[in-house]
Protein backbone atom coordinates (compact mmCIF):
# COMPACT_ATOMS: atom_id res chain seq x y z
CA UNK A 1 0.00 0.00 0.00
CA UNK A 2 1.25 3.49 -0.71
CA UNK A 3 0.54 6.94 1.30
CA UNK A 4 -0.17 8.96 -1.62
CA UNK A 5 -0.48 13.08 -1.69
CA UNK A 6 -3.14 14.42 -3.93
CA UNK A 7 -2.34 18.24 -4.87
CA UNK A 8 -5.32 20.00 -6.83
CA UNK A 9 -5.67 23.02 -7.99
CA UNK A 10 -5.56 25.42 -11.71
CA UNK A 11 -1.77 24.99 -11.26
CA UNK A 12 -2.41 28.88 -13.63
CA UNK A 13 1.14 28.84 -13.27
CA UNK A 14 2.69 26.70 -10.71
CA UNK A 15 5.35 28.13 -9.09
CA UNK A 16 7.67 27.66 -5.85
CA UNK A 17 4.74 28.01 -3.54
CA UNK A 18 3.42 25.00 -4.56
CA UNK A 19 6.21 22.86 -4.07
CA UNK A 20 6.98 24.14 -0.96
CA UNK A 21 3.35 23.16 0.31
CA UNK A 22 3.85 19.75 -1.37
CA UNK A 23 7.58 18.85 0.50
CA UNK A 24 5.90 19.99 3.77
CA UNK A 25 3.09 17.10 3.24
CA UNK A 26 5.50 14.84 2.01
CA UNK A 27 7.41 14.76 5.22
CA UNK A 28 5.04 15.83 7.94
CA UNK A 29 3.05 12.39 6.48
CA UNK A 30 5.53 10.36 5.36
CA UNK A 31 3.81 10.01 2.31
CA UNK A 32 5.36 7.97 -0.42
CA UNK A 33 4.40 10.02 -3.66
CA UNK A 34 2.84 13.26 -4.34
CA UNK A 35 0.26 13.68 -6.78
CA UNK A 36 -0.27 17.06 -8.66
CA UNK A 37 -3.85 16.94 -10.15
CA UNK A 38 -4.66 19.77 -12.69
CA UNK A 39 -8.33 20.82 -13.19
CA UNK A 40 -9.24 21.22 -16.78
CA UNK A 41 -11.87 23.38 -15.66
CA UNK A 42 -12.68 25.78 -12.44
CA UNK A 43 -16.29 27.29 -12.87
CA UNK A 44 -15.67 29.27 -9.37
CA UNK A 45 -12.92 31.53 -11.07
CA UNK A 46 -14.10 33.97 -12.98
CA UNK A 47 -11.43 34.08 -15.69
CA UNK A 48 -10.88 31.08 -17.85
CA UNK A 49 -7.86 29.03 -17.05
CA UNK A 50 -4.83 28.14 -19.56
CA UNK A 51 -4.78 25.51 -21.65
CA UNK A 52 -4.60 22.43 -19.63
CA UNK A 53 -1.95 21.32 -21.55
CA UNK A 54 0.59 24.09 -21.15
CA UNK A 55 -0.46 23.76 -17.47
CA UNK A 56 0.58 20.37 -17.77
CA UNK A 57 3.77 20.52 -19.23
CA UNK A 58 5.08 23.85 -16.44
CA UNK A 59 4.24 21.36 -13.75
CA UNK A 60 6.49 18.74 -15.39
CA UNK A 61 9.24 20.81 -15.56
CA UNK A 62 8.90 22.49 -12.17
CA UNK A 63 8.53 18.60 -10.28
CA UNK A 64 11.16 16.54 -12.25
CA UNK A 65 14.25 17.01 -9.24
CA UNK A 66 11.66 15.48 -7.08
CA UNK A 67 11.16 11.64 -7.78
CA UNK A 68 8.53 11.26 -5.35
CA UNK A 69 6.41 13.94 -7.66
CA UNK A 70 4.09 13.07 -10.01
CA UNK A 71 1.73 14.51 -12.68
CA UNK A 72 -1.60 13.10 -12.56
CA UNK A 73 -4.18 14.14 -15.14
CA UNK A 74 -7.07 12.01 -13.75
CA UNK A 75 -8.93 15.22 -14.07
CA UNK A 76 -9.10 14.93 -17.75
CA UNK A 77 -11.59 11.68 -17.20
CA UNK A 78 -13.55 13.71 -14.15
CA UNK A 79 -16.84 15.40 -15.50
CA UNK A 80 -17.35 19.02 -15.85
CA UNK A 81 -17.79 20.84 -13.25
CA UNK A 82 -15.22 18.70 -11.16
CA UNK A 83 -16.82 17.22 -7.97
CA UNK A 84 -13.63 16.24 -5.66
CA UNK A 85 -16.19 12.75 -5.09
CA UNK A 86 -15.62 11.84 -8.62
CA UNK A 87 -12.03 11.87 -8.56
CA UNK A 88 -11.73 9.88 -5.42
CA UNK A 89 -13.95 7.41 -6.52
CA UNK A 90 -12.04 7.15 -9.86
CA UNK A 91 -8.58 7.07 -7.60
CA UNK A 92 -10.12 4.10 -5.33
CA UNK A 93 -11.17 2.53 -8.03
CA UNK A 94 -7.90 2.24 -10.17
CA UNK A 95 -5.45 2.11 -6.96
CA UNK A 96 -7.59 0.78 -4.83
CA UNK A 97 -5.05 -0.55 -2.24
CA UNK A 98 -3.34 2.60 -1.76
CA UNK A 99 -4.70 5.32 0.68
CA UNK A 100 -4.94 9.02 -0.35
CA UNK A 101 -4.61 12.30 1.82
CA UNK A 102 -6.36 15.13 -0.18
CA UNK A 103 -4.79 18.49 0.89
CA UNK A 104 -6.73 21.76 1.29
CA UNK A 105 -6.77 24.90 1.90
CA UNK A 106 -7.34 26.56 5.01
CA UNK A 107 -10.28 28.64 2.80
CA UNK A 108 -12.29 25.84 2.73
CA UNK A 109 -12.61 24.58 6.33
CA UNK A 110 -15.63 25.91 6.89
CA UNK A 111 -17.11 25.01 3.56
CA UNK A 112 -16.04 21.50 3.78
CA UNK A 113 -19.37 19.93 5.13
CA UNK A 114 -21.18 21.12 1.84
CA UNK A 115 -19.36 19.79 -0.60
CA UNK A 116 -20.57 17.27 -2.88
CA UNK A 117 -21.35 13.64 -1.25
CA UNK A 118 -18.86 14.63 1.72
CA UNK A 119 -19.51 11.46 4.21
CA UNK A 120 -18.64 9.48 1.33
CA UNK A 121 -15.48 11.68 0.30
CA UNK A 122 -14.10 11.29 3.84
CA UNK A 123 -13.85 6.92 3.62
CA UNK A 124 -12.41 7.53 0.54
CA UNK A 125 -9.72 9.96 1.20
CA UNK A 126 -8.48 11.63 4.59
CA UNK A 127 -7.97 15.65 4.28
CA UNK A 128 -5.44 17.56 5.26
CA UNK A 129 -4.59 20.96 6.10
CA UNK A 130 -1.05 23.10 5.82
CA UNK A 131 -1.76 26.28 7.66
CA UNK A 132 -0.59 28.80 10.23
CA UNK A 133 -1.67 27.63 13.25
CA UNK A 134 -4.54 30.27 13.94
CA UNK A 135 -7.41 27.93 12.06
CA UNK A 136 -10.38 26.33 14.03
CA UNK A 137 -9.49 22.84 14.22
CA UNK A 138 -11.57 19.42 13.30
CA UNK A 139 -11.46 16.33 13.91
CA UNK A 140 -11.90 14.92 10.38
CA UNK A 141 -8.76 16.85 8.97
CA UNK A 142 -5.24 16.31 9.65
CA UNK A 143 -3.74 19.97 10.52
CA UNK A 144 0.27 20.53 9.33
CA UNK A 145 1.50 24.20 10.92
CA UNK A 146 3.72 25.55 8.81
CA UNK A 147 4.25 29.22 7.44
CA UNK A 148 2.47 30.21 4.48
CA UNK A 149 4.79 30.54 1.48
CA UNK A 150 4.56 34.54 -0.49
CA UNK A 151 3.80 33.17 -3.84
CA UNK A 152 0.80 33.33 -5.94
CA UNK A 153 -0.56 32.44 -9.22
CA UNK A 154 -1.88 35.55 -9.91
CA UNK A 155 1.19 37.76 -9.10
CA UNK A 156 3.17 35.63 -11.75
CA UNK A 157 0.74 36.47 -14.47
CA UNK A 158 1.06 40.17 -13.27
CA UNK A 159 4.46 39.88 -13.64
CA UNK A 160 6.09 39.12 -10.59
CA UNK A 161 8.49 36.24 -11.43
CA UNK A 162 10.76 36.16 -8.21
CA UNK A 163 9.48 32.40 -7.04
CA UNK A 164 9.62 30.85 -10.51
CA UNK A 165 12.58 28.58 -11.54
CA UNK A 166 14.14 29.57 -14.37
CA UNK A 167 12.71 27.01 -17.12
CA UNK A 168 9.28 28.11 -16.24
CA UNK A 169 10.09 31.59 -16.82
CA UNK A 170 11.19 30.58 -19.78
CA UNK A 171 8.43 28.57 -20.57
CA UNK A 172 5.71 31.10 -19.96
CA UNK A 173 7.70 33.42 -22.36
CA UNK A 174 8.04 31.20 -25.17
CA UNK A 175 4.75 30.60 -25.40
CA UNK A 176 3.52 33.96 -24.73
CA UNK A 177 1.36 32.72 -21.44
CA UNK A 178 0.11 35.78 -19.69
CA UNK A 179 1.96 38.31 -22.32
CA UNK A 180 -1.00 40.41 -21.57
CA UNK A 181 -1.22 40.79 -18.36
CA UNK A 182 2.91 40.90 -17.78
CA UNK A 183 3.22 43.51 -20.06
CA UNK A 184 0.58 45.68 -18.51
CA UNK A 185 2.51 45.32 -15.06
CA UNK A 186 6.07 46.71 -16.42
CA UNK A 187 3.67 50.65 -17.38
CA UNK A 188 1.75 53.37 -16.53
CA UNK A 189 -1.68 53.24 -17.00
CA UNK A 190 -1.03 55.88 -19.82
CA UNK A 191 1.64 54.09 -21.63
CA UNK A 192 -0.76 51.25 -21.53
CA UNK A 193 -2.66 52.86 -24.24
CA UNK A 194 0.08 53.03 -26.51
CA UNK A 195 2.01 49.91 -25.54
CA UNK A 196 -2.07 48.07 -26.95
CA UNK A 197 -1.87 50.07 -29.57
CA UNK A 198 1.55 49.71 -30.95
CA UNK A 199 1.29 45.76 -30.21
CA UNK A 200 -2.26 45.91 -32.61
CA UNK A 201 -0.26 47.52 -35.19
CA UNK A 202 2.38 45.38 -35.13
CA UNK A 203 0.03 42.22 -35.80
CA UNK A 204 -1.39 43.82 -38.77
CA UNK A 205 1.87 44.78 -40.45
CA UNK A 206 3.39 41.29 -39.71
CA UNK A 207 0.06 39.54 -41.58
CA UNK A 208 0.81 41.89 -44.36
CA UNK A 209 4.25 40.99 -44.57
CA UNK A 210 4.50 37.31 -43.73
CA UNK A 211 5.99 37.61 -40.46
CA UNK A 212 4.54 36.09 -37.31
CA UNK A 213 1.95 37.75 -36.02
CA UNK A 214 1.72 36.36 -32.60
CA UNK A 215 5.69 37.21 -31.70
CA UNK A 216 5.17 40.21 -33.67
CA UNK A 217 2.37 40.98 -31.34
CA UNK A 218 4.07 40.04 -27.88
CA UNK A 219 7.00 42.33 -29.06
CA UNK A 220 4.52 44.68 -29.25
CA UNK A 221 3.63 44.25 -25.62
CA UNK A 222 6.92 43.94 -24.45
CA UNK A 223 8.87 46.26 -26.75
CA UNK A 224 8.12 49.44 -23.93
CA UNK A 225 8.92 47.05 -20.76
CA UNK A 226 11.43 49.27 -19.39
CA UNK A 227 10.10 52.61 -19.92
CA UNK A 228 8.49 53.54 -17.07
CA UNK A 229 11.50 51.30 -14.90
CA UNK A 230 12.85 53.00 -11.72
CA UNK A 231 15.73 55.68 -13.18
CA UNK A 232 17.93 54.09 -10.49
CA UNK A 233 17.16 50.35 -11.58
CA UNK A 234 17.38 51.42 -15.14
CA UNK A 235 20.97 52.63 -14.45
CA UNK A 236 21.72 49.42 -12.90
CA UNK A 237 21.02 47.78 -15.86
CA UNK A 238 23.23 49.81 -18.27
CA UNK A 239 26.34 48.98 -16.43
CA UNK A 240 25.62 45.56 -16.58
CA UNK A 241 25.35 45.24 -19.84
CA UNK A 242 25.36 48.13 -21.89
CA UNK A 243 27.95 49.98 -20.27
CA UNK A 244 29.53 51.26 -23.40
CA UNK A 245 25.89 52.72 -24.31
CA UNK A 246 25.53 54.73 -21.09
CA UNK A 247 27.05 57.84 -23.16
CA UNK A 248 24.19 57.58 -25.60
CA UNK A 249 20.35 59.90 -24.82
CA UNK A 250 19.11 58.38 -21.35
CA UNK A 251 15.87 58.65 -23.24
CA UNK A 252 16.34 55.56 -25.50
CA UNK A 253 18.21 53.59 -22.31
CA UNK A 254 15.03 51.44 -22.46
CA UNK A 255 15.50 49.79 -25.30
CA UNK A 256 18.96 48.47 -24.05
CA UNK A 257 17.46 47.73 -20.39
CA UNK A 258 14.30 46.60 -22.13
CA UNK A 259 15.96 43.72 -23.73
CA UNK A 260 18.23 43.02 -20.81
CA UNK A 261 15.25 43.02 -18.41
CA UNK A 262 13.24 40.56 -20.57
CA UNK A 263 16.44 37.76 -20.95
CA UNK A 264 17.65 38.31 -17.08
CA UNK A 265 14.53 38.47 -15.47
CA UNK A 266 11.49 36.94 -17.36
CA UNK A 267 14.07 34.42 -19.25
CA UNK A 268 12.92 35.35 -22.53
CA UNK A 269 15.46 33.20 -25.07
CA UNK A 270 13.45 34.33 -28.23
CA UNK A 271 16.26 36.61 -30.16
CA UNK A 272 14.08 37.81 -32.73
CA UNK A 273 11.53 39.63 -29.76
CA UNK A 274 14.72 40.72 -28.01
CA UNK A 275 16.47 42.41 -31.08
CA UNK A 276 13.08 44.04 -31.72
CA UNK A 277 13.18 45.18 -28.05
CA UNK A 278 16.83 46.31 -28.39
CA UNK A 279 16.42 48.57 -31.67
CA UNK A 280 13.00 49.49 -30.95
CA UNK A 281 14.42 53.53 -30.41
CA UNK A 282 16.90 53.82 -33.33
CA UNK A 283 15.75 51.45 -35.78
CA UNK A 284 19.40 50.50 -36.23
CA UNK A 285 18.72 46.59 -37.06
CA UNK A 286 16.83 45.85 -40.12
CA UNK A 287 16.02 42.38 -39.52
CA UNK A 288 12.14 41.67 -39.93
CA UNK A 289 10.61 41.82 -36.85
CA UNK A 290 12.74 44.78 -35.58
CA UNK A 291 11.82 46.91 -38.31
CA UNK A 292 7.68 45.81 -37.62
CA UNK A 293 8.19 47.08 -34.14
CA UNK A 294 10.18 50.12 -35.15
CA UNK A 295 7.85 51.42 -37.41
CA UNK A 296 4.58 50.37 -35.48
CA UNK A 297 5.96 51.99 -31.97
CA UNK A 298 6.90 55.49 -34.47
CA UNK A 299 3.56 55.23 -36.36
CA UNK A 300 1.31 54.37 -33.24
CA UNK A 301 -2.01 55.78 -34.25
CA UNK A 302 -3.04 56.71 -30.80
CA UNK A 303 -0.68 59.42 -31.44
CA UNK A 304 -1.70 63.04 -31.92
CA UNK A 305 -0.30 63.22 -35.58
CA UNK A 306 -1.69 61.17 -39.26
CA UNK A 307 0.20 58.05 -40.26
CA UNK A 308 -2.24 56.10 -41.93
CA UNK A 309 0.11 56.78 -45.14
CA UNK A 310 2.60 55.27 -44.09
CA UNK A 311 1.27 52.51 -42.49
CA UNK A 312 -0.17 51.74 -45.52
CA UNK A 313 3.32 51.95 -47.01
CA UNK A 314 4.30 49.10 -44.21
CA UNK A 315 2.00 46.71 -44.21
CA UNK A 316 2.80 47.06 -48.53
CA UNK A 317 6.28 46.72 -48.56
CA UNK A 318 7.59 46.93 -45.38
CA UNK A 319 11.35 47.67 -46.20
CA UNK A 320 10.01 50.41 -47.99
CA UNK A 321 8.38 52.22 -45.01
CA UNK A 322 11.06 51.17 -42.35
CA UNK A 323 13.05 53.62 -44.92
CA UNK A 324 11.04 56.57 -44.79
CA UNK A 325 10.03 56.22 -40.97
CA UNK A 326 13.72 55.99 -39.98
CA UNK A 327 14.64 59.29 -42.05
CA UNK A 328 11.20 60.71 -40.85
CA UNK A 329 12.98 59.87 -37.41
CA UNK A 330 16.40 60.78 -38.07
CA UNK A 331 15.10 64.32 -38.57
CA UNK A 332 13.16 64.53 -35.56
CA UNK A 333 15.95 63.29 -33.38
CA UNK A 334 18.18 65.64 -34.77
CA UNK A 335 15.91 68.66 -34.24
CA UNK A 336 15.29 67.43 -30.64
CA UNK A 337 18.86 66.55 -29.57
CA UNK A 338 18.54 62.77 -29.21
CA UNK A 339 20.40 61.67 -31.71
Amino acid sequence: MKKIGLLGGSFDPIHNGHIHVALIVYAALNLDEVWFLPTVKTPLKDRGLTDIRYRAAMIKRIIKPYRHFKLSMIEEKNTIPSYSINTARLLHKMYPDDKFYWLIGSDVLDQLDSWKDIDELKKLVTFICVARGDEKRRDDVIMIEAERHPASSTAVRNGNFSYLPKNIRSFIMENGLYVESIARSTVSERRWIHVQSVAKLCKEIAECVGADPDKAYRAGLLHDCAKDMDKDLMEMYMDLYYPDKKELNHHIWHQYVGAAYLKKYFKLRDKEILKAVEHHCLGDDNSLLSMIVYCADKLDPSRDYDSSKQIELCKRDIKAGFRLVHEEQDEYLRKEGVK
